[in-house]
């Protein structure tokens, strides 16, 4: 048996974690009901919230830029000027507030189910038993 290999995806090179993502940054600020499945809230995303954040993903570096998502000037966003502008006046303590959960989950060794689904089929390990 091959030894494991450790697999990185850039986004867009194995698969594409777009809606992941979106729904990440929307549960962030609309924590989701512990009993109602999360991947219900796919279909109750707004659309025009996924196409903000669609417009704005190419600009997000940090967990917390993936807020300009929720601010209706996101539509409007075609350069970085323009992002920056938008997150600087999100409120220090909302960024936060939105940055705290996502930090425990990583600390905690977080991923999401399809990318967890993905490197089991490909290494055969869980998340606890991965060697990182």
């Amino acid at each position: 048996m091959p030894p494991p290999r450790l697999i990185l995806d850039f986004d867009g090179v194995v698969c594409d974690a777009t809606t992941e993502c979106a729904l990440i940054t929307w549960l962030g600020v609309h924590p989701p009901d512990p009993g109602i499945a999360v991947s219900s809230y796919l279909a109750a995303m707004p659309r025009g919230f996924v196409e903000r954040f669609c417009n704005i993903r190419g600009y997000a570096r940090l967990l917390q830029h993936f807020l300009v998502a929720h601010r209706p000037a996101a539509a409007h966003v075609r350069d970085r000027a323009r992002f920056n502008m938008i997150f600087s006046c999100i409120a220090d303590a909302y960024v936060r507030d939105f940055r705290r959960p996502g930090m425990r989950r990583r600390r905690s060794g977080w991923a999401c189910t399809s990318c967890i689904r993905r490197l089991r089929g490909c290494c055969g390990r869980t998340p606890a038993r991965w060697p990182w």
